[in-house]
């Protein structure tokens, strides 16, 4: 068994993603590979694509967070550091 530490999110927040809109949230750092990234909103509505979503941006310094949905909603977000592979 491999020795390990404790898994923490590296950035943490929470955003008010207007409705048919996005907001882009900085990383205050540039990860070498994309970040893990979890997405709880306030209304409970399990993150899919048809709804919202997060996706990291070419420059692994930010994400935007997309809502696709018809109503505004509060969302929390937690970026990890992916060491899977590096």
């Amino acid at each position: 068994m491999r020795g390990g530490g404790t898994v923490a999110p590296y950035v943490t927040g929470s955003v008010q993603v207007p409705a048919n809109s996005n907001v882009l949230i900085p990383f205050g750092r540039t990860y070498p590979q994309p970040a893990l990234i979890m997405l709880k909103p306030s209304d409970g509505v399990v993150a899919f694509l048809s709804q919202f979503e997060a996706r990291i941006q070419s420059d692994m310094a930010s994400m935007r967070i997309y809502n696709k949905a018809g109503t505004s909603r509060y969302v929390t977000y937690y970026v990890y550091w992916n060491s899977i592979g590096g």
